[in-house]
């Protein structure tokens, strides 16, 4: 695949503080078989551990597992992500603010 390869492109981006909602348009065949054209990315923050990602197709209803109804709140009282998410008109970037962490060893 060239380094210049565009398969989508963001055309319209929505955002607050625990949700991004991004439409994509296909600029490109994939070079496989029934390409999506107009799809629907949505990414939303569960808690500081979680992540839900989303991708639907625009233009045709396909069946969907149901999931389990989460009673979270909109805006979480404090929060001190692992992850940093954000959707620009480039792409996205999903960044992992923390990579591991530090435990004293007790050993005398």
């Amino acid at each position: 695949m060239p380094l210049d390869y565009m398969g989508y492109k963001v055309q319209q981006i929505n955002k607050n503080l625990t949700r991004i909602t991004a439409s994509l348009l296909r600029q490109n065949a994939s070079g496989f078989p029934n390409d999506i054209q107009n799809v629907s990315v949505q990414i939303i923050s569960l808690n500081d551990k979680s992540l839900r990602i989303r991708v639907t197709d625009n233009n045709k209803h396909r069946y969907e597992p149901p999931l389990p109804h989460l009673n979270l709140p909109e805006v979480p009282k404090a929060m001190d992500p692992l992850y940093t998410v954000d959707v620009d008109k480039a792409g996205r970037k999903i960044i992992r603010n923390k990579i591991f962490f530090i435990q004293p060893l007790n050993i005398f």
